[in-house]
């Protein structure tokens, strides 16, 4: 557990009341800053497989074709499988591919257009991410050609960030009066509690989940939804009022 504290205005001096009311109370009065922090460890519960479709044809006509008829195959193995419709999401794109000549200084000297190239990008949002791996496996053989990787994520992460965020304020005012209770202070009112701008850390023990694809081959695409730990942190301002008798 990480706290940090810091007083400011421990002179006690009043300012001017034309001065206070030009600066925020907790920079007209003596206070003290503590930043409390609460951490849990969450094992995510939900999963995005990013994958996709692309051609590229002679012609814009034949590559979107090519790639649509593909794309549908994708999808309807994706709806095969249960997988509701608004939990799928697919755009398409088209542009033209040059092959490119230089000079002798390295600058571009000549295009020539080869050809066109089709994409779809689709979106799968999985409720059990115990099917990810096999799943992206059999879009893959469907003719998905791009796998772009899956991330995972804890459907009640909002719930636990609040909580956390509770404790992480309590874990300030704990650091505030054993700071206090030090320097045989008094604590008044609490002048601002709000979120250190550093306080979300999502960061993924997922080792796994960027594994490539293996074209070509019935080889299964390990996954594995780790753990991810969360960490809040809460920064608290307190009057100090003065001596503690």
């Amino acid at each position: 557990m990480i706290r940090r504290t810091f007083l400011a205005g421990l002179a006690f001096a009043t300012p001017a009341s034309a001065e206070v009311a030009a600066v925020p109370l907790r920079d007209s009065v003596p206070h003290i800053t503590t930043i409390g922090q609460a951490s849990a460890t969450m094992v995510p519960d939900r999963a995005d497989i990013r994958l996709g479709v692309s051609n590229e044809r002679p012609s814009a006509d034949e590559a979107a074709a090519a790639t649509a008829s593909q794309a549908s195959a994708v999808v309807d193995a994706i709806k095969a499988q249960g997988i509701a419709a608004a939990d799928i999401r697919s755009s398409f794109s088209l542009a033209a591919q040059y092959d490119s000549a230089t000079d002798p200084q390295t600058h571009v000297s000549q295009r020539t257009l080869r050809g066109y190239d089709a994409e779809t990008q689709i979106t799968v949002h999985l409720r059990d991410v115990t099917k990810a791996g096999s799943l992206a496996r059999t879009l893959i053989d469907k003719g998905a050609n791009s796998f772009q990787g899956i991330d995972y994520s804890y459907s009640k992460e909002k719930d636990l960030q609040r909580r956390l965020d509770g404790e992480a304020a309590k874990d300030a005012e704990i650091a505030a009066h054993a700071t206090a209770d030090v320097l045989g202070l008094k604590l008044g009112r609490v002048l601002q509690i709000g979120e250190d701008p550093v306080s979300a850390d999502g960061v993924a023990d997922l080792p796994s989940r960027r594994a490539p694809p293996i074209y070509g081959t019935r080889v299964v695409i390990p996954t594995e939804p780790g753990t991810q730990l969360v960490t809040r942190s809460v920064t608290v301002i307190f009057e100090i009022e003065g001596k503690a008798r």
